[in-house]
């Protein structure tokens, strides 16, 4: 329970302090990590460690973001245009 109260408080000082998604995501891996050390050296829980973090790539891509600022610049022409 000890471990579990450090955890909840390093969460709650990422968060306040560092809003990008991309620190938490380091903090709950790595909480990830030091507790299922056991489960991922099974075959299975590498893959499903693996898929997670292709996962994140795939939802952090540059390619999303640049979507992103086209359409919000296509957004913005319409209005002009009108």
């Amino acid at each position: 329970m000890k471990k579990l109260k450090g955890y909840f408080i390093a969460f709650i000082i990422l968060v306040l302090f560092f809003p990008t998604g991309v620190l938490y995501l380091l903090a709950v891996f790595g909480v990830v990590i030091s507790e299922l050390k056991d489960f991922l050296l099974n075959g299975f829980g590498l893959f499903l460690f693996g898929f997670a973090i292709i996962l994140l790539i795939i939802s952090y891509s540059p390619l999303r973001i640049s979507n992103k600022k086209v359409k919000k610049y296509l957004e913005e022409k319409d209005e002009n245009a009108q």
